[in-house]
């Protein structure tokens, strides 16, 4: 046998995934579902992959588990993970590079199936799932042992309101999830969408939440999650929740200009002291795209939009003591 190309990739929560550099030059197996969302017969198999894969510990082990799509973007996928359990990375294949991929690979079909040993080499080529514990007992044959898994982090988190799904930032290193709404939603009454790591149950003051059933208030602050691993191990999660509505807009004028721009914007203030201002910009689904540094001494500054896709997106300006978007 050849060996597989290599790929990176970037899945839908903003990991990347190098398949030679990250996992097999580091003796681990590589399980590849390549899918497609309107896929039927992807539709089928992922939950039954996505069961197998929180059998086998969650990538925590030597085997790890990848979705690559081909003519999809990141919020398609973000509608077909959220809607048929796939809690294993998801890769877009038009916003994630899964295109090539398919490419690279010579894969003309859906779904498709390969597991790779670190050599590089196919040990696996499109196994039987006519269930899970079908793809369950082909790994066990293969040397593969069952493992809990021990994660206890959002996968993914947006929040319902009653004309709009708005996704969330979620920030690993802070356990914090920020979520700007858009003007003239009802605070109190939202509905949360989440996935949490594999087989982890989430608690609010000590009551189970349940994707898509949980309504919420936010209008009182943030919600603290807690989630609970297989092992016993709890994580906080802060969700903040702001509109657009209630933030404080008493600060000197600016322009921001051209509006609508080709790729560059340039902002100018007027008399105001820019030392530790900075921006973040997100798009229409509250996930932040990027961030700058705080500017020094300047009125006057620029920011290149050149790497991103046409559309609407929101700029916050954040100081010490105001936040105006």
């Amino acid at each position: 046998q050849k060996l597989v190309p290599d790929f990176q990739v970037k899945d839908i929560y903003g990991h990347n995934h190098l398949l030679y550099e990250d996992y097999l030059n580091n003796d681990k197996y590589v399980f590849v579902e390549f899918f497609a969302s309107g896929c039927e017969g992807c539709m089928a198999e992922t939950p039954k992959i996505d069961s197998v894969f929180k059998d086998f510990g969650c990538n925590g082990s030597n085997l790890v588990f990848i979705g690559i799509d081909y003519i999809a973007y990141d919020e398609n996928i973000w509608n077909f993970a959220r809607d048929f359990s796939m809690t294993f990375p998801a890769v877009s294949g038009l916003e994630g590079g899964g295109e090539q991929v398919f490419e690279d690979f010579g894969v003309s079909f859906t779904p498709y199936k390969l597991l790779i040993e670190p050599t590089g080499k196919i040990l696996i080529e499109d196994p039987d799932v006519g269930s899970a514990s079908e793809l369950s007992d082909t790994l066990i044959a293969s040397g593969f042992s069952p493992q809990l898994c021990a994660g206890n982090d959002f996968v993914f988190y947006s929040l319902l309101s009653l004309s709009d799904s708005v996704v969330s930032g979620i920030n690993y290193e802070q356990n914090t999830i920020e979520i700007m709404m858009p003007s003239g939603n009802d605070l109190t009454n939202l509905i949360a969408d989440f996935v949490s790591d594999a087989n982890s149950l989430v608690f609010i003051n000590g009551t189970e939440q349940i994707s898509r059933e949980s309504v919420l208030d936010f209008s009182q602050g943030p919600v603290v999650y807690e989630i609970v691993s297989e092992t016993g191990n709890s994580k906080y999660w802060t969700v903040i929740v702001e509109s657009f509505s209630n933030i404080n807009i008493n600060i000197p004028s600016f322009s921001v200009f051209p509006n609508p721009t080709d790729g560059y914007l340039f902002i100018e203030f007027d008399e105001i002291n820019l030392n530790d201002l900075r921006t973040e910009i997100f798009d229409i689904y509250g996930r932040q795209i990027m961030h700058t540094i705080p500017i020094q001494n300047e009125r006057c500054c620029t920011i290149d939009l050149t790497d991103h896709t046409s559309g609407i997106y929101f700029l916050s300006f954040i100081g010490k003591d105001m936040r105006m978007t």
